[in-house]
């Protein structure tokens, strides 16, 4: 089992280093672009999402009044960054690579919507950005992505 993001397995992360392209524009992170999806007619919030770290970014994020319908559309957003990010290599080889194994974003700042807070216990959390990733991994090893 995969329980982190972090040592070995950090380019799972949201934060890890890749290019995402989304909406017309170029981030350097799945964070980064996620972060913009929150607020994307805003074009300073769209600056900082092109200029910021990817901590750096999601910390501003809290600072934002975000899109009304946020709540109801930000699964289907992060699954279709993640499909970019994971369809390009490295990433799909290493996530081929992962074979069956489960994967769960272990946290200790108690996010128990994305992963699974370690702190707790027992561990508690829905862990879906393990779950998306689990299930993109099943596509490509199944020729659908």
């Amino acid at each position: 089992m995969i329980n982190s993001f972090r040592g070995y397995h950090a380019w799972l992360s949201n934060m890890y280093s890749c290019n995402i392209e989304f909406m017309g524009h170029k981030f350097k992170s799945v964070e980064n672009a996620y972060m913009f999806a929150k607020r994307p007619s805003d074009l300073d919030w769209l600056n900082k999402c092109l200029e910021l770290s990817p901590g750096d970014v999601k910390k501003a994020s809290k600072l934002i009044a975000v899109r009304e319908d946020w709540e109801s559309v930000k699964l289907s957003i992060m699954y279709e960054l993640l499909k970019k990010k994971f369809t390009q290599e490295p990433f799909r080889t290493d996530l081929l690579n992962t074979r069956g194994e489960n994967i769960v974003e272990g946290n200790r700042w108690n996010d128990t919507f994305w992963g699974v807070d370690i702190k707790s216990s027992p561990n508690v959390g829905e862990n879906w950005l393990g779950r998306l990733i689990m299930d993109i991994r099943t596509k490509l090893k199944n020729g659908k992505l």
